[in-house]
C-alpha cells in the first residue's frame, strides 16, 4: 500500500499517504512504520538522526522535509509561477494548495490558493473568474467548480497544433479534428514557444505527432495577434515587422485589380473588402452539404413565424448567412439543385 521512499519524488503527498494508511490500519505508532518505507539516501538520513529523533514522527517528518522538500521561497517561486496547462482544474487546485503550504501560508491558505487558482488560468477563463459574483468570498470548492464548468466550455485554450517530441504534455491525451474531418489522437496539451526573427511568444499547444506533411506547427489567430499579426502577399508571410519565407505557397496572382490565390482545391478572390472562396469539384463527384438545418416554417404561425423570417432576413443582410447554390463540374448550375444558405 506504501510505496518506498528513497528521497526522490513528493516527499509531502508519500507523509501524507504515510499518516492516511496508518490512521486507516489503526496504528497508533507512525514512528516505527516511518523508516520500514524508507530506502536508499532517505534510510541513511533516518540512521543518522539521533534517537530520540528516531521515535518521534513528527521529527522523522520535520527532518525528511527539510532534506527533499521544496524550501519556503522555492515554493513560492514554483506557486507563483504555476499555469493552467489543461489537466484536471482539481489538480491544479490541489497542486497550487501544496506549494501554498510549504511556502508557509498556514492562515490566509484558501485566499492565497483561490487568488493563484484564479490568475494561473488563460485570460479569457480567468476572466470569467473574476466577474463571478463574491468569487473572493465564494469556497474554494466552489471556484473549483465555477473553472470546471469554464474551462470544459472554452476551446481548450490552444492557440497552435505543434509536433515533437521536446514537449511534455499534461493532462492526459486527446483528440481533435483535422482539416479532412478525420479525428487525431494527440498526446496532450503543453505550452510551446513560437519565434520568427527573434520574436518570441509563449503559447498553450496541443502536441502530436504529425498534422500535415512538411509541416510542424499550425497557429491560430491568438499567436498570429502574439507575433504582431500576419500579412500574406506573393509567396511571403509577414508576421509583424518580420518576415519568413513559405515553404509552399499556391499562386498568387492579380487580376484586374482584385487579389487572386488559386490551388488545386479551391480559388479565392479578396477585392480589398471580402473574401470569396471557390472550392473545386472532388473527382467530379456532386458536392454534399453535411452542415445543412431543418427549417421549421411550416411549423411556425403568426408572430413568431413572422418574428423568424424577420430574424432569417437579417442574417442574410449581414452576410452571417450566404446562398449556396450546387453547380456541375463546369460550374454550370445544376438545375435539379434549390438555393440555400450557409453560415
Amino acid at each position: 500500500m506504501i510505496k518506498p521512499f528513497t528521497g526522490e519524488g513528493d516527499v509531502v503527498a508519500w507523509l501524507t499517504k504515510v499518516r492516511l494508511v496508518a490512521r486507516l490500519m489503526k496504528v497508533s505508532d507512525v514512528a516505527n512504520l516511518i523508516p520500514l518505507y524508507l530506502e536508499g539516501d532517505a534510510l541513511a538520513l533516518f540512521l543518522e538522526m539521533d534517537e530520540s529523533a528516531q521515535s518521534d514522527a513528527d521529527k522523522i517528518e520535520a527532518r525528511l522535509k527539510e532534506a527533499y522538500a521544496d524550501g519556503t521561497f522555492t515554493a513560492f517561486g514554483k506557486m507563483v509561477q504555476m499555469k493552467w496547462m489543461g489537466e484536471q482544474v482539481d489538480v491544479f487546485a490541489t497542486e497550487i494548495r501544496r506549494f501554498a503550504r510549504l511556502a508557509g501560508f498556514n492562515d490566509d491558505l484558501e485566499k492565497i490558493v483561490k487568488l493563484t487558482f484564479v490568475n494561473g488560468f488563460q485570460e479569457k477563463i480567468s476572466v470569467a473568474l473574476k466577474q463571478v459574483p463574491n468569487i473572493l468570498t465564494m469556497p474554494m470548492s466552489e471556484v473549483v467548480s465555477q473553472a470546471r464548468i469554464l474551462s470544459a466550455k472554452s476551446s481548450s485554450g490552444v492557440t497552435a497544433v505543434t509536433v515533437g517530441n521536446d514537449h511534455r504534455p499534461k493532462g492526459g491525451k486527446s483528440c481533435i479534428t483535422a482539416f479532412d474531418g478525420r479525428e487525431v489522437e494527440c498526446r496532450g496539451p503543453s505550452w510551446a514557444e513560437l519565434e520568427v526573427e527573434g520574436v518570441c511568444v509563449k503559447v498553450r499547444a496541443i502536441v502530436t505527432d504529425s498534422i500535415i506533411e512538411d509541416v510542424d506547427v499550425v497557429m491560430g489567430m491568438d499567436a498570429s495577434n502574439q507575433l504582431g499579426g500576419v500579412t500574406v502577399r506573393q509567396g511571403n508571410v509577414q508576421f509583424g515587422s518580420a518576415k519568413c519565407s513559405l515553404i509552399a505557397h499556391a499562386d498568387t496572382r492579380e487580376e484586374k485589380g482584385v487579389s487572386v490565390i488559386e490551388d488545386k482545391d479551391f480559388r479565392a478572390e479578396f477585392d480589398g473588402t471580402q473574401w470569396t472562396v471557390e472550392w473545386f469539384w472532388k473527382e467530379d463527384r456532386p458536392v454534399k452539404l453535411k452542415n445543412k438545418m431543418c427549417c421549421y416554417k411550416n411549423n411556425l404561425k403568426g408572430r413568431i413565424g413572422e418574428e423568424f423570417e424577420k430574424e432569417v432576413d437579417r442574417w442574410i443582410e449581414e452576410g452571417i448567412l450566404v446562398p449556396w447554390v450546387c453547380t456541375a463540374p463546369d460550374r454550370s448550375r445544376d438545375p435539379t439543385s434549390s438555393t440555400s444558405y450557409l453560415v
